[in-house]
C-alpha cells in the first residue's frame, strides 16, 4: 500500500517538493524505506505527527508528516554574545523597575540572573570548540577516562543467590581508533 510521507523543515530540501511516496505495509516499514531518500550516515531527531506512541509504528498510516526537532546549543560565539546582551539588559532594567516594585528581593533576583547570564556568556565566548573529527589525527577516546583497570586480574566474581545489592567492578581502558573512517558506516 502506498504511504505519502511529507517532510517539513530542513528535511524537505532532501527530496523534491518535500513529499515522498513509498510502498509499505506499516509506518515502521515506511520510515525504513524513507531512509533511502536521506543522506547516508546522517541521523535526524524527528517527530512524526501521526504517531502517538511506539505501538503506532506497527499500524498502517496513509500519510506521515515528519518534522525535525531542533536541539543542542550549537550557538557558538553568537549565542555567547546574545547571552551577555540579555544579562546586561536585565541589570539595566532593574534600575527603573526597582522603584515601582515593593519587594526589593525581586530586584536583587533579576540582578543575580543578569550577572549569571553575563558570566555564562563570557565563558561561552572563551571556550574553544571541541574537535570532533578523529580522522584528523585526534584518536584518543573521550568516552572512558583513565588507561588502566581499577581491579586486579584474578579478582573473584561472587556467585550470588537471591536478591542482593551488588556493585560491579569497573573496567576502563584507552581506545585508539587507528583505521576509523566515519564514511564507512
Amino acid at each position: 500500500m502506498l504511504v505519502n510521507v511529507y517532510l517539513e523543515g530542513y528535511l524537505a530540501k532532501f527530496v523534491k517538493d518535500g513529499t515522498v511516496v513509498v510502498d509499505a505495509f506499516n509506518a515502521r516499514d515506511a520510515l525504513e524505506k524513507l531512509q533511502n531518500f536521506m543522506p547516508k550516515g546522517v541521523k535526524h531527531l524527528v517527530k512524526v505527527k501521526e504517531l502517538g506512541c511506539p505501538d503506532d509504528l506497527d499500524e498502517f498510516k496513509e500519510t506521515l508528516t515528519i518534522t525535525p526537532l531542533l536541539q543542542g546549543a550549537g550557538g557558538g560565539k553568537k549565542a555567547g554574545g546574545i547571552q551577555i546582551g540579555i544579562g546586561i539588559l536585565l541589570i539595566v532594567l532593574t534600575g527603573p523597575l526597582g522603584f515601582k516594585m515593593a519587594a526589593g528581593g525581586f530586584k536583587s533576583f533579576l540582578v543575580g540572573v543578569g550577572a549569571n547570564l553575563i558570566i555564562g556568556g563570557a565563558l561561552q565566548l572563551l571556550q574553544k570548540s571541541p574537535k570532533a573529527d578523529p580522522t584528523q589525527g585526534d584518536k584518543k577516546s573521550r568516552f572512558i577516562n583513565g588507561d588502566k583497570n581499577t581491579i586486579k586480574e584474578g579478582t573473584p566474581i561472587p556467585l550470588i543467590y537471591g536478591r542482593q545489592k551488588v556493585y560491579p567492578h569497573f573496567l576502563s581502558f584507552n581506545i585508539d581508533a587507528d583505521a576509523y573512517n566515519p564514511d564507512d558506516e
